[in-house]
């Protein structure tokens, strides 16, 4: 008991360390999880505040980040740290603004329709390519921006597929993917 008092007295008014049987990659991605949805969750509930991703390529990372500085309200900007070691091709000049609000059909399919944020697009495209040699197509839909977020688009092509699969990093309850199931469930996509 001394020694474990001893212990948590190093760390009063610390946060208390987490210990468990995972690998430090493990440790460092669960808590990125955590915070990018902890972020995302808190800022979505801010009226008429724009939340936006930083994508899964350079040219929309760019071009939203440039929306989102032109825009005259405040604008959420979130990244996800995993991205940071990854390298995509980039536009030397020219001006490319991404509009808010709008989301990107990543890759044409007619099966399954994903819609997906930030790090999980990258994760959805592979899933893709494979289910593709089985004869699957899946539709993958980078969603971009949070608030504003384009449903027309995710309805038109849930119409178009008759099949919804939201992924995202977040937990079961309280994770933005209940909001794009529910839209879909009161839209005219649902039963179509």
């Amino acid at each position: 008991r001394r020694h474990e008092r001893e212990h948590l007295g190093a760390f009063a008014g610390r946060e208390q360390p987490v210990r468990h049987p995972a690998s430090r990659r493990d440790q460092l991605r669960r808590r990125q999880i955590l915070k990018v949805d902890h972020h995302a969750r808190r800022e979505i509930d801010k009226p008429g505040t724009p939340v936006g991703f930083d994508g899964n390529d350079a040219v929309d990372a760019k071009g939203l980040l440039k929306a989102a500085i032109r825009d005259s309200n405040p604008v959420v900007f979130l990244e996800h740290e995993m991205l940071y070691g990854e390298t995509f091709d980039a536009p030397e000049s020219g001006e490319w603004i991404v509009p808010i609000g709008k989301c990107k059909i990543r890759r044409q399919g007619k099966d399954l329709t994903v819609v997906a944020t930030s790090i999980m697009v990258v994760r959805a495209l592979e899933a893709a390519e494979k289910l593709a040699q089985e004869g699957i197509e899946l539709e993958v839909i980078d969603l971009r921006t949070l608030k504003p977020y384009d449903s027309e688009t995710i309805i038109a092509s849930v119409k178009k597929t008759g099949r919804l699969l939201v992924v995202h990093e977040a937990p079961l309850i309280g994770g933005f993917g209940g909001e794009i199931a529910a839209m879909i469930a009161e839209s005219e996509a649902f039963g179509y």
